[in-house]
């Protein structure tokens, strides 16, 4: 048997969990244009990556409230701790740099290539999801409100 010694390999459980996360985002209603995995080398782990358009609506303090708030109401995975999630604009650098690269480069998923900048890289196999056109701003503020209500309903 030939051990996988890739350091920023990510687990089948991570990458498991990472789709529920996404799937139960989306039945709560804050669905995320973009999710994906990358090894962040200044914490040393993979961090789960979400860019959101409800990002300049709320801000990621908003953000991140409800997602503890869905956390600690078992409404997203137990194996997605809220600290391990990173929260971005569809305007952020790293986000728009991953965007070309995903375009531009040619990328084989069962490689070892990773791509990224200095501080993170992310691998192919890692994206749930990558969509960077963002709806309309009253659509965003609609969507986002809806999202809330369902949030404070479940921690009631």
């Amino acid at each position: 048997m030939v051990e996988d010694t890739d350091p920023l390999r990510l687990s089948e459980q991570q990458k498991k969990a990472g789709a529920e996360f996404l799937s139960a985002m989306q039945k709560l209603g804050l669905d995320p244009e973009c999710l994906f995995w990358a090894f962040d080398f200044e914490v040393g782990h993979h961090v789960l990556l979400m860019a959101t358009s409800a990002y300049e609506l709320a801000g990621p303090l908003a953000i991140s409230r409800t997602i503890f708030k869905a956390y600690n109401a078992s409404a997203t995975p137990k194996d997605i701790d809220p600290f391990v999630l990173r929260f971005h604009s569809l305007h952020h650098n790293f986000i728009r740099a991953t965007a070309v690269t995903r375009e531009h480069d040619v990328v084989d998923p069962l490689n070892r290539t990773y791509f990224g900048s200095r501080d993170m890289k992310w691998h192919p196999d890692w994206f749930y999801k990558f969509a960077i056109k963002k709806p309309g701003a009253a659509v965003v503020e609609q969507r986002w409100k809806r999202y809330e209500k369902k949030i404070e309903r479940l921690a009631a």
